[in-house]
């Protein structure tokens, strides 16, 4: 059974891939490098396939749909001033590198929505992003608050979940989205920031791991 959706989730993933190579694609597994030094923190950001495996157990997840829509995914400071990072498709992931300290991340959707994180220097945190659809798409981010138990096992498969990259024609297309999102990003900060503690989408530093070297 657990080679039936396995095998399901590649042919899947396959036939998307056509529709996300204009604007993100595969990293040659040679140039693929996600050690964190210990002046740096890293996000992995991920779109579950439509089935999720832990080490926990199999849960048969119906978050994410199959489907080719992908999210755009940026970094925004307290101006609302945006920073273009990439898109997010079902079934791959982006590997982001960047500064210990607080940021907040905007994610493209309607209602966009707003990640806060806490980074502790040294770690790895993972993010992962669902969809659901209605009469607009909404993307949503998900801290995992415990990467040991609660990753999917096939999250460091680069056949399940490839690293993906930036294409010239993904990067003009984040500066259109960049655009088009600034006037929404100090709005949903502002919403973020009057939002009670317990509804705030948050990273915490313990939430990360230290990776071992590659």
């Amino acid at each position: 059974m657990r080679k039936f959706f396995l095998l399901l989730m590649v042919i899947t993933f396959t036939g998307m891939t056509g529709c996300a190579s204009q604007r993100i694609e595969r990293i040659d597994p040679a140039q693929v490098n996600e050690t964190v030094r210990p002046d740096e923190a890293a996000l992995v950001f991920y779109q579950s396939m439509g089935l999720h495996f832990t080490p926990k157990s199999f849960i048969p997840f119906v978050g994410p749909s199959l489907s080719q829509a992908m999210a755009p995914i940026m970094e925004t400071n307290e101006d609302g001033k945006l920073t273009p990072i990439t898109y997010i498709i079902t079934g791959c992931k982006f590997f982001h590198k960047t500064t210990p300290g607080k940021h907040f991340y905007l994610l493209g959707g309607n209602p966009v929505e707003i990640l806060e994180a806490d980074l502790e220097a040294g770690k790895t945190y993972y993010v992962r992003i669902s969809q659901s659809s209605g009469l607009n798409i909404h993307f949503d981010f998900h801290p995992v608050t415990d990467p040991a138990n609660d990753l999917p096992k096939e999250i460091n498969s680069r056949i399940m979940y490839p690293p993906m990259k930036n294409t010239p024609a993904g990067e003009q297309r984040l500066l259109e989205d960049k655009a088009s999102l600034q006037a929404e990003s100090l709005s949903a900060l502002k919403r973020h920031n009057e939002e009670n503690l317990g509804d705030k989408k948050i990273i915490r530093p313990e939430y990360g791991i230290i990776a071992p070297a590659q």
